[in-house]
């Protein structure tokens, strides 16, 4: 507890003068369940920032940060779910209660003619365009989901997490990336130039 907190108030010392948010761990649930260590680092981190960047934790694959909903250092909670466009959006309303901002990470990747491995999901360009629709209609927010999911020029990591062999990471020349990305320049697009709703 003492060496990850020592380290995560480094890392604020560091950075805060950028333009941030601190993300106080990847994947929780599955790879180090902790939740009062958690609850103690964020809270560090929250005194520690003198510019009050905002600070969640990254759940697993299937699981949202609930738990930590009403902690006064959490800025926003963050769902990891897939599904289709109802249920995304049903889960943004369900947590709204909670008055903080509800983002949806990782609910789909553009990966075309392709089925998620665990949860049966075609991740074409339907699916990625109306997910993110749902989750906005809802009042939530949204990660893109593209084809790659890290940028790696130098050839840091030896495996891919969108399953490529060698592993690719993200360039808009690759041609899964630049579609996933002109779809969300076209909702961006629609967003910000939407003068008046019904």
């Amino acid at each position: 507890t003492e060496q990850y907190e020592r380290l995560a108030l480094y890392i604020v010392s560091r950075c805060a003068a950028y333009n941030v948010f601190w993300v106080l761990a990847g994947d929780y649930q599955a790879y180090f369940y902790e939740p009062p260590i958690y609850r103690q680092v964020g809270a560090a981190v929250a005194v520690a920032d003198p510019y009050d960047h905002p600070i969640s934790i990254h759940p697993a694959d299937g699981f949202v940060n609930r738990e930590f909903a009403d902690e006064p250092w959490l800025s926003y909670l963050m769902h990891q779910l897939r599904d289709a466009g109802e249920f995304l959006a049903d889960t943004v309303r369900f947590d709204r209660v909670y008055n903080k901002p509800v983002v949806t990470g990782e609910y789909g990747y553009h990966v075309p003619k392709s089925v998620h491995p665990y949860h049966g999901i075609r991740t074409d360009v339907h699916f990625t365009r109306t997910g993110a629709w749902s989750i906005f209609a809802a009042g939530g927010y949204f990660v893109a989901g593209f084809k790659h999911t890290f940028f790696d020029p130098d050839g840091h990591y030896g495996y891919d997490p969108g399953f490529d062999l060698p592993p690719v990471y993200f360039v808009l020349q690759n041609a899964k990336d630049l579609e996933a990305a002109r779809q969300y320049s076209v909702f961006y697009k629609f967003i910000t130039e939407q003068t008046a709703w019904p």
